[in-house]
């Protein structure tokens, strides 16, 4: 798992920028993908681009999260959000619950219980 924690602000900012730039970098690459119709790297890309959207807002945001690249997880203090399928859960438990996406299980659920 990768642990993200921020420290100071410029560490905050610096990764915000290093996240924006692989954002950049794969708009890039998207645009080859299309001219080469390659469908299983635009795919690729796209989850690319969700995981590190995420990772901006969970920044901005000063939530502490680590990310787990196996399932594509977030782990964010005792939830479990998956980017897959939107889906979330509490870490131990196997009930599993729907969101719109990160920014709706954050404003919802994880701000609602602390």
């Amino acid at each position: 798992m990768e642990l993200i924690l921020f420290p100071t602000p410029i560490v905050k900012q610096n990764r915000i920028n290093e996240y924006k730039q692989f954002l950049i970098e794969i708009n890039k690459k998207e645009v080859d993908c299309l001219k080469l119709d390659d469908k299983n790297t635009l795919d690729t890309l796209e989850i690319l681009r969700g995981k590190y959207k995420a990772c901006i807002f969970l920044t901005e945001n000063n939530i502490r999260y680590e990310y787990e690249k196996q399932d594509r997880s977030f782990k964010i203090g005792k939830f479990i959000f998956f980017m897959d399928t939107n889906r979330w859960r509490v870490e131990g438990k196997d009930k599993y619950y729907y969101s719109r996406g990160i920014e709706d299980f954050i404003e919802r659920f994880y701000r609602g219980n602390k």
